[in-house]
């Protein structure tokens, strides 16, 4: 328990319970008593008390119009996170993160020692394939960026360089992710270093910088002191996790021509993922008993741990949760409203009736007047849920703020319910026996 957090709802909780009462002590401590007489008499005393009451029922209504429509938003994120083509498999797919703590010069070594490692995991019963990878696509740490020059483009600044996602990976991790190859080849054991520097790009790189064009033998440079590599083959999109464009032009190189000190180490399992977990740690306590293995998981969790993730999911859960109670109290107090109205006008409804009117008169002039404080309370909500959307606009995931399905949708659900809220009272004022209302007086 955090004694800040708590403190502070038990005072919110306090205040909140004194309002309630000191507000209407205050009301009636004003009351005119001639006036409330002569309003009693007329049978119409709800059209003087209970103004904050109706104001307040406006307020939760505004209230939970803003955040069901955020509900609604943040709810389209989850799904579009879960239904979206992602560009590779998460299922059945063996994670762990394994590397060096400190930098060795003997950097050959270390590309030795990341692939033996996938050839002993791969190795493993059970495991169907295995690859290293420097970064997992949609998980944190993921892809890297950085800048690179096409052959034949002049840059006359740093800034003119184009960039995009890049990873160094060993040959089989497309296999792995299930990510198909398009064109060219994948990365073989031939691809060491001595040979020929090569690198694969991505559907969305080709598009962009090889625009009608083969792209395979295309040379391009990453940063300024890297060789021409060339390109020996286009692969499948893959979602980053950038919310603005998700599938981003990235690159990619063997590992054994890219460096790099830590390594995710991936296997295509036949069952459940992290059954293989001892095999992997034994493996590389095989190769180096100094190097530990961590943030062991199976592909999806390392989805569901990333930040993109957690920040749709949590937000989208405490909005539907708050939308939720905000339209539930909204919808109470529009009803309480209604029925303390109807029962402050028993005798004005008794004398309608006596004086010829029907029920559908009286539940249409009840439902008139819960209809204007819903009205009113829904415009102010739709104006609030404009600024809301906007506040909120960074967390959305392929889903529009000003989304129009959204904003009916809630304005409909409103609307049915404020309307249930406002008949169950105007339904009970039809059934008035005018001589007993009148006798009652």
């Amino acid at each position: 328990m955090h004694p800040q957090v708590l403190a502070f709802t038990i005072v919110i909780a306090a205040v909140t319970t004194l309002a309630a009462g000191v507000i209407p002590a205050i009301q009636s401590s004003r009351t005119d008593i001639e006036e409330a007489l002569k309003d009693t008499a007329r049978g119409a005393s709800s059209f003087h008390i209970g103004r904050t009451s109706r104001l307040l029922v406006m307020f939760e209504v505004a209230l939970s119009c803003s955040l069901l429509v955020a509900a609604g938003l943040m709810v389209r994120s989850v799904a579009n996170t879960v239904t979206m083509d992602r560009g590779f498999t998460t299922k059945n797919v063996f994670t762990a993160r394994v590397g060096f703590p400190a930098p060795n010069a003997d950097t050959v070594a270390e590309w030795r020692f990341f692939d033996q490692v996938a050839e002993r995991v791969g190795a493993l019963p059970g495991v169907q394939t295995a690859a290293l990878t420097s970064g997992l696509p949609a998980a944190d740490p993921g892809f890297d960026v950085g800048s690179f020059a096409l052959e034949g483009q002049a840059y006359l600044k740093d800034t003119d360089y184009p960039s995009a996602r890049e990873a160094s990976v060993t040959p089989g991790f497309f296999d792995v992710i299930g990510t198909p190859m398009l064109a060219g080849r994948g990365f073989t054991d031939a691809d060491r270093p001595g040979a020929v520097p090569v690198v694969i790009v991505n559907q969305a790189f080709a598009k962009a910088y090889f625009p009608g064009i083969d792209p395979m033998g295309r040379r391009l440079r990453i940063g300024g002191a890297t060789p021409w590599l060339t390109v020996v083959g286009v692969v499948g999109n893959t979602f980053t996790g950038n919310r603005d464009t998700p599938m981003e032009p990235a690159l990619f190189r063997p590992m054994a021509q890219a460096h790099t000190t830590f390594a995710y180490i991936t296997a295509k399992t036949a069952a459940p993922p992290l059954s293989i977990t001892q095999g992997v740690r034994d493996a590389v306590a095989g190769l180096d008993a100094d190097l530990p293995l961590f943030w062991v998981q199976s592909f999806d969790e390392a989805i569901a741990h990333s930040l993109w993730y957690l920040r749709v999911r949590v937000m989208g859960t405490l909005f539907i949760i708050f939308g939720l109670v905000a339209l539930f109290l909204g919808s109470v107090g529009l009803y309480a409203v209604m029925s303390f109205s109807v029962s402050r006008r028993s005798r004005e409804m008794g004398i309608r009736m006596a004086l010829g009117a029907r029920g559908a008169d009286l539940v249409r002039m009840i439902l008139g007047q819960g209809a204007r404080q819903l009205a009113v309370g829904m415009a102010a909500g739709l104006a609030l849920a404009f600024g809301i959307s906007t506040l909120i606009r960074s967390i959305l995931f392929q889903v529009d703020a000003r989304d129009p399905l959204i904003f009916g949708g809630v304005a409909a659900v409103l609307a049915l319910v404020g309307l249930v809220a406002c008949g169950v009272p105007a339904t009970r004022a039809t059934r008035i026996d005018p001589l007993v209302a009148l006798r009652a007086e």
